[in-house]
C-alpha cells in the first residue's frame, strides 16, 4: 500500500537514487481490494462489494454455467461507486456492479490459463441498473455440502472489501532484459554476482511494496512467472495458441494489438475458514498463483468488459 512519493522514496532508503528518476515512468496507477472474512454471508449488505459468497444477481440475470453443466464460481462483486474515489485517472465507470466468474476447477481440479477452448470458464458482468434491485441469489443446487464445515469445494467463504489507491511499479527482476534503470544498464554490468545481487534486492522491495494477498484493479500485474500476459491474451482472444511464438509476434500490426491490453483484474489466492478436516472456502489457483484479467484499451472505455480475457500464474 504505498503512494509513488512512498516508493521514491523507498528506494532511496535502500540505496536506488540513481535510478528513481527513470523508475517514475514506470509507475501506474491502480485500485487495491482488501478481503475480511465473514462466518456469514448475511453480514455483508446487498449490493456491497465483496470477494466470495453468493453474489447479488439483477432479476434477469442467472447463474452462469460452463457448458459441462457446472455452475461457475462466484468469486467477486464490486461496487464502482465504491472504487471510484480511488481511481484517480477516472478509468473505470463511477457506478454500477462488476461480477466476475470462474470455473475455479475442472474434473482435474485445475483452473483455466486462458486457453481459446477454455472460453466460457469464466465471465464478468457489469451491470449499470438500479443496484437496489440486486437480490442475494441462492447457492447452486448442483453443489453438494461434503466437508466438515458444510461448504463446496467449489464455493468460497465471503469477505466483505474495503479499496485504497495503491502505485504499482513493474517487476523490474522478471522484467530485465526489458527495463533499462539509471545512469549504468545493470543488465549489462560484467559482474553477473553484482548485477544479481542488485536485482534480487530490487524484487524484494518490490515484494514489500505489495500487499498479501494481492488484489486489485488496474495498473501494473504482480507477476509471478517470466512471461508477457499480454502476448498470450492477444493470440488466444484470436484463437490461437498463447504458449506458441508466431512468427508474425515482432510485426508492426501484432505489437500494435499487444499494447492496447492492460491488466483490468487481479485475484490472489486466499485462505479460508478452518475446520476441522482443514481449510476450506479459499481461492486456490493452482498452486497458490494468481489470476488475472485483461481488457483491451477501447473495450475498457465501450464497458465492453465481457470481453476481458483470463490469464493464470503460479509457482
Amino acid at each position: 500500500m504505498a503512494t509513488k512519493e512512498q516508493i521514491r522514496e523507498a528506494f532511496i532508503a535502500e540505496g536506488f537514487s540513481s535510478i528513481v528518476d527513470d523508475l517514475e515512468p514506470l509507475m501506474k496507477d491502480a485500485i487495491g481490494i482488501i478481503g475480511e472474512i465473514k462466518q456469514d454471508d448475511q453480514e455483508i449488505p446487498v449490493g456491497a462489494s465483496k470477494l466470495g459468497g453468493a453474489p447479488d444477481l439483477p432479476s434477469n440475470e442467472q447463474w452462469p454455467y460452463w457448458q459441462d453443466g457446472e455452475p461457475l464460481s462466484f468469486i467477486c462483486q464490486l461496487n464502482l461507486a465504491e472504487v471510484t474515489q480511488h481511481d484517480v485517472q477516472q478509468v473505470l465507470p463511477t457506478s454500477g456492479m462488476l461480477y466476475f466468474f470462474c470455473d475455479a476447477q475442472d474434473e482435474r481440479g485445475v483452473p483455466p490459463v486462458g486457453l481459446p477452448e477454455e472460453q466460457g470458464r469464466w465471465k464478468v458482468i457489469y451491470f449499470d441498473g438500479d443496484l437496489s434491485t440486486l437480490k442475494r441469489t441462492p447457492l447452486p443446487q448442483e453443489w453438494v455440502h461434503h466437508d466438515d464445515l458444510g461448504l463446496d469445494e467449489d464455493y468460497f467463504a465471503p469477505h466483505a472489501v474495503s479499496f485504497y489507491y495503491q502505485a504499482t511499479i513493474p517487476s523490474l527482476y522478471i522484467h530485465r532484459e526489458k527495463y533499462s534503470i539509471g545512469p549504468i544498464d545493470i543488465m549489462d554490468s560484467t559482474d553477473k554476482a553484482e548485477s544479481d545481487a542488485l536485482f534480487d534486492k530490487l524484487d524484494n522491495m518490490y515484494q514489500q511494496i505489495l500487499l498479501n494477498p494481492s488484489h486489485q484493479l488496474l495498473g501494473h500485474p504482480n507477476e509471478i512467472q517470466e512471461n508477457d500476459m499480454r502476448i498470450g491474451c492477444q493470440l488466444a482472444s484470436q484463437g490461437r495458441d498463447p504458449w506458441y511464438h508466431p512468427d508474425d509476434a515482432e510485426s508492426a500490426e501484432f505489437m500494435a494489438g499487444l499494447e492496447q491490453w492492460r491488466l483490468f483484474l487481479q485475484i490472489d489466492s486466499t485462505k479460508g475458514y478452518t475446520g476441522q478436516f482443514g481449510v476450506a472456502g479459499g481461492m486456490c489457483w493452482a498452486d497458490g498463483g494468481i489470476i488475472y484479467l485483461w481488457i483491451r484499451e477501447q473495450d475498457l472505455r465501450s464497458k465492453k468488459f465481457e470481453n476481458a480475457w483470463l490469464a493464470l500464474e503460479s509457482t
